[in-house]
């Protein structure tokens, strides 16, 4: 369908993952489950194993995921905190110190605790929304080191994060990782080679170019308080026996590679040093040799690339386990054998999606080798194929299924069909052009429209034996996307909010006027000769009466910049943006409530009001299915007369209420919920910019223990209320 999205956010990935094991997992928080890769596709920073059964991970999304089973089944919870703010918060590191207690931190100046292995988490910005913390040591549980990207670069707690204070002023280095002896000794890895390090507090830093400038150095570790390693680029590991005075440096046998993570660990009583980055392996010395011993983790069941890199890696025994890149997670048992817990049929990017609701679903995207530009399912995502291609091998840009076994995707100047579902495509014959069709658009078996580059538009009413092109109205603009409602009248839209009508099949079209010049539209959706929708690149828009006018629609939050949509019927949409952000609408977009994938995304297919799917990035494939109650935030765009504040109900509660308020005008608002001491206990909605409408905000008071608290609206800086409400467990 909207093929717009390769324009404005195109990536590229040069690797292919096949692996036959089928991890089972449970998303918990979120109705949007991941269904390819599983059990996650995102980056995966963090890995605990505390037994051979049960293991903890966190990474990008604010994922934090555990199993019980030894990797065998996962229990996964993401995006905690999606109305922090627009953008994906991530997990860049955790500790915990049991298996209840826990800390992390990420983007946007963030640091999380849990006291209940994960179900749910408080957090707090630290320094500066602007800080992004990358890695944190503990030297126990109340004192912690963070280390971060400048000019923020380090924060120190003592309270077990409750309060952090800068220690003083470290050279201006982006750090990427700590170790710290006590509040007052710290050492960060840092970019440019370098590493900072204080003995007194931050009294006085001392900056050392400990590898070659231009070198980043993402990890250090330290046996005791003289003897330490550093790893990073360019094939970097390096040893000081100086507090990082001087260092030596270790590669001798090692692959020329990215080293990402260095961890010492003494085995009856020898400490060894481990390196991570390999795509195959882990690297193992005694402490002070270069005789490296290769510890390979690769399952042969696995296609694995040099672009997959693992972060991290846990021990117990002789087991140790790994987690990187494209949710990788591996183990290795000794030296007997290795196992791959991932479960991937393709990596390269999605770009439309469709389903028949019936358990068939097929995903297209990029071409990176073996027929991978599309990937099947025929049991609602539990298990994915590659489809049979026959003919060129293209990027596949847009699907249009006219039934469970019929369709069509567009590609490079080639529209290819399917008469089994997706397990197949073979070509159809050549449009004539060579220039990317970005879209394409079937009524039924026979007759269909493709759109592309350069202005490329063609029509066939003969199932594709034969194209005829047809101008679209916008020249040599690009065109990004069509919609048609029977043989005769579609739209066709493009780069620079060009739209153009036609009511003769595409012989002639009539241009249509959004007031929009400067945004492409990336979405486009008629349902009859009056109904329909769009989207540009900044905005969203409706008509009722065929595109003469096009009025604007209000999503709760502003400046949320759209990527596609689809809607089940005239009442029931969803609008998704380039954050992963999603909006859904039950009443034709009168109001909203608002989820998100915690992945960046490219197309969305709505099946019915209840059942939608999503692809994206490194062939990123969520289902939603609407089986939880009560979503946490919902907006309608009938506008108050002033603000307001609402009594929550129910009140006393146990465990979750909701609150209701009202804006007049549009404004930056805070909802937040404070104990009777006054410490702050939840960021409900964490000074977002949001359009004027009323607000109704679900509160989830499971972590918290009876009692009386306090919630508090503020808007544009300005108090509006606070209200009292009683939670009784």
């Amino acid at each position: 369908m909207k093929r717009a999205n390769l324009i404005l956010f195109n990536f590229l990935i040069t690797l292919l993952l096949i692996v036959p094991i089928i991890p089972t997992s449970a998303q918990v928080n979120n109705d949007y489950k991941w269904l390819h890769p599983k059990p996650v596709g995102i980056e995966l920073d963090w890995i605990k194993m505390w037994d051979a059964n049960n293991w903890y991970a966190g990474g990008n999304g604010t994922t934090f995921m555990k199993t019980s089973n030894g990797g065998n089944n996962w229990e996964i919870r993401n995006n905690y905190f999606k109305h922090d703010d627009l953008y994906i918060l991530d997990f860049t590191d955790m500790e915990f110190f049991d298996m209840n207690t826990g800390y992390a931190c990420g983007s946007e100046g963030k640091f999380y605790k849990t006291t209940n292995a994960g179900e749910t988490w408080d957090s707090m910005t630290v320094l500066s929304p602007s800080a992004f913390w990358t890695d944190m040591y503990w030297v126990d549980q109340m004192t912690g080191v963070l280390s971060g990207f400048k000019p923020y670069c380090t924060a120190v707690t003592t309270d077990g994060g409750a309060t952090w204070y800068k220690p003083g002023t470290p050279p201006n280095y982006s750090a990427f990782s700590v170790f710290a002896f006590s509040k007052d000794s710290i050492m960060l890895s840092c970019e440019q080679g370098r590493i900072s390090k204080t003995t007194n507090g931050g009294a006085n830093w001392e900056s050392v170019l400990a590898a070659v400038a231009g070198i980043t150095l993402f990890s250090v570790d330290f046996i005791d308080n003289s003897t330490g390693y550093i790893c990073g680029t360019n094939k970097n590991v390096r040893m000081t026996t100086n507090f990082g005075s001087n260092w030596t440096l270790m590669n001798s046998g090692l692959p020329n590679t990215i080293y990402n993570r260095v961890n010492i660990k003494t085995i009856s009583d020898t400490p060894y040093v481990y390196v991570t980055g390999d795509y195959k392996a882990i690297y193992r010395a005694k402490l002070g040799t270069t005789a490296w011993d290769t510890l390979s983790i690769y399952d042969s069941t696995q296609t694995l690339t040099s672009a997959m890199i693992y972060s991290d890696i846990s021990s117990t025994g002789d087991t140790i386990i790994t987690c990187g890149n494209y949710g990788l997670i591996n183990a290795r048992y000794g030296s007997s054998h290795n196992k791959a817990f991932t479960n991937y049929v393709t990596t390269s990017e999605k770009y439309d999606i469709w389903s028949d609701g019936l358990g068939r679903i097929i995903s297209v995207g990029e071409q990176d080798g073996g027929n991978d530009e599309s990937v099947y399912s025929t049991d609602g995502g539990v298990t994915w194929q590659r489809s049979n291609i026959t003919g060129s091998q293209d990027d596949f840009y847009g699907i249009s299924m006219v039934n469970s076994t019929t369709g069509y995707v567009s590609g490079n100047g080639t529209v290819f069909k399917t008469t089994t579902g997706g397990a197949d495509w073979f070509e159809t014959t050549p449009t004539g052009s060579n220039d990317d069709l970005y879209d394409v658009f079937f009524i039924n078996e026979n007759t269909g429209w493709t759109v592309g580059q350069n202005g490329n538009c063609f029509k066939t009413t003969n199932a594709g034996n034969n194209w005829s092109p047809f101008t679209w109205g916008g020249g040599t603009s690009d065109a990004l996307d069509c919609s048609f409602i029977n043989a005769n009248t579609g739209w066709i839209s493009g780069e620079s909010g060009k739209l153009y009508k036609t009511t003769d099949g595409g012989a002639t079209t009539t241009s249509q006027n959004i007031n929009a010049a400067s945004a492409d539209i990336v979405g486009l959706d008629m349902f009859s000769s009056n109904s329909g929708w769009l989207t540009t690149e900044i905005e969203v828009r409706k008509t009722t009466n065929g595109g003469t006018n096009w009025d604007t629609v209000y999503l709760p939050f502003v400046d949320i910049y759209p990527r596609d949509m689809s809607f089940a019927d005239e009442m029931n949409g969803m609008i998704l943006d380039v954050e992963g952000n999603v909006f859904k609408t039950s009443d034709g977009g009168d109001s909203w409530e608002a989820g998100s994938l915690a992945a960046y995304p490219e197309s969305v297919y709505m099946v019915s009001p209840t059942e939608a799917y999503f692809c994206g990035y490194r062939s990123y494939i969520f289902g939603y299915k609407e089986i939880i109650s009560g979503t946490e935030l919902t907006y309608t765009n009938s506008i108050p007369k002033e603000h307001y504040l609402e009594q929550n109900y129910p009140n006393p509660f146990n465990p979750s209420t909701t609150i209701k308020f009202g804006i007049p005008r549009q404004g930056l608002v805070s909802l937040k919920v404070y104990d009777m001491s006054g410490r702050e206990v939840a960021n409900l909605i964490n000074n977002r910019k949001m359009n004027a409408g009323q607000v109704t905000q679900r509160f989830d008071g499971s972590s918290l223990s009876s009692g009386v608290y306090f919630y508090s609206l503020v808007v544009d800086g300005e108090f509006i209320a606070t209200k009292k409400m009683v939670l009784v467990k």
